[in-house]
């Protein structure tokens, strides 16, 4: 129950740091309480948003998530909690795997997060 709920808070804590960045999005726990049913944690501008989060998989410099999602059409948000700061990744869901691995070099500060969300609407 302790880990359950450790994790429970790890995965708030990066919600929250999505929740400030992307202010006009829609918060599907916080604002419909049901993200069972939808399967993501956040819709802004129609994109839906599945955030990872972790505090604990460093390995040097990089970070591991699992991601063991069927998001379809949609994105992973990633955030690595590193002490008071934290790191940000982005891909595709379609493009993601179970397990994905990123480099601290290859973050992005939470405050980029819309323009890097656009890039990538953009892209596809």
């Amino acid at each position: 129950l302790k880990i359950g709920r450790h994790r429970l808070e790890i995965g708030e804590l990066g919600e929250e740091i999505i929740a400030n960045a992307l202010k006009d999005a829609v918060w599907i726990r916080k604002e419909i309480g049901k993200k069972k049913e939808f399967g993501y944690d956040f819709e802004w501008n129609n994109i839906k948003i599945d955030v990872k989060t972790t505090a604990q998989d460093k390995r040097g410099d990089v970070y591991r998530f699992l991601t063991n999602s069927r998001l379809n059409n949609g994105v992973f948000v990633f955030v690595a909690l590193d002490g008071g700061k934290h790191h940000v990744w982005l891909k595709r869901a379609e493009d993601s795997a179970n397990c994905e691995i990123f480099k601290i070099r290859d973050s992005f500060q939470a405050h980029e997060l819309q323009s890097k969300l656009r890039k990538l609407y953009n892209e596809w």
